[in-house]
């Protein structure tokens, strides 16, 4: 039973928004006391509806006069949010983490084809089509800067912004993210620094950051899709750290994540075979050491033995 102080603290906690669960184990409440709580507070807080009382007259009622019956101005109930239990609510939270989980598998399509990963938005062909054409527009536009003449400089800068600007609303595969990322890291484009336009010095600066991301959308998605430790080897090989300095805000939580599947996944493996690789010298010795009769000499060649 809660003391009065008590009380005081508890009620002030749920106000607050604190976890239930861990008021309940704090003072040692049941879950459903606290709920009931809760209930009351937020019933305490709903502001009472406003009656407007016809105003009395010290006259005299007329005969044909019609007595009113009070107007009730507003009334406000608690929302279904609000009346749901804890439980209720981290249901529907799980299953919101549910559908987006589901979204990502509808909207991305992985496969591996001669070796290497592919990971897209099921684009038509047509789609396909365009974001090699782009591509090969850039290649061209990057090549044509290398002799651009320094007045024009900027107008070939800004070409190339427009026509990336075009895979605004696409989705890319990772080799398609790759190869732009070499294109928008040609030296060619250290041209742009002599581009004086503060305003296309940031747009193309906004389209090679959005080239970025969808890179490093795609390489996230991939890493979530696969478990194979020489895939995820892979795909770390195509963010190089030169390159993950260059945008490291991209870059490095994709970096990052994958450094640390990899490490997971040989680390699940490594349990998963402790129990299977043991040979009969370590396990005659493990069976001496419990049974009290282990040999000094023999135990320490047996561990020789295993560390070679």
């Amino acid at each position: 039973m809660l003391t009065e102080n008590e009380a005081i603290v508890v009620k002030k906690g749920i106000e607050k928004g604190y976890d239930l669960d861990m008021l309940s184990a704090e003072f040692e409440v049941p879950i459903d006391e606290l709920l009931k709580m809760k209930q009351e507070i937020f019933a305490s807080k709903i502001e009472k509806p406003v009656i407007l009382k016809k105003e009395t007259s010290t006259d005299a009622k007329a005969p044909n006069e019609v007595e009113t019956k009070p107007k009730v101005i507003a009334k406000f109930e608690t929302s279904k949010w609000l009346q749901s239990n804890d439980s209720t609510r981290t249901s529907a939270i799980r299953k919101m983490e549910e559908i987006r989980q589901r979204y990502y598998q509808l909207f991305y399509l992985s496969s591996n084809n001669s070796g290497s990963m592919q990971l897209t938005k099921e684009n038509t062909a047509e789609e396909n089509a365009i974001i090699q054409d782009i591509i090969e527009k850039v290649k061209v536009q990057i090549e044509d800067l290398k002799k651009c003449e320094a007045s024009k400089v900027k107008y070939q800068i800004k070409d190339i912004h427009l026509t990336l600007k075009k895979l605004q609303d696409l989705c890319l595969t990772v080799e398609q993210g790759k190869t732009l990322i070499n294109l928008i890291e040609h030296e060619n484009l250290s041209k742009v620094s002599m581009v004086r336009e503060n305003f296309i010095r940031e747009a193309f600066s906004r389209s090679r950051k959005m080239i970025f991301s969808k890179f490093a959308n795609a390489l996230s998605i991939a890493i979530r899709s696969t478990e194979n430790i020489e895939e995820l080897k892979a795909l770390n090989r195509l963010i190089p750290s030169e390159l993950v300095e260059k945008n490291n805000i991209i870059l490095g939580p994709v970096k990052r994540s994958v450094y640390t599947k990899i490490n997971n996944i040989q680390h699940k493996n490594i349990l998963n075979n402790m129990g299977t690789n043991i040979s009969s010298e370590l396990f005659g010795l493990i069976t001496d050491i419990c049974s009290g009769s282990v040999e000094i000499e023999n135990a320490q060649n047996v561990i020789l033995d295993e560390s070679n």
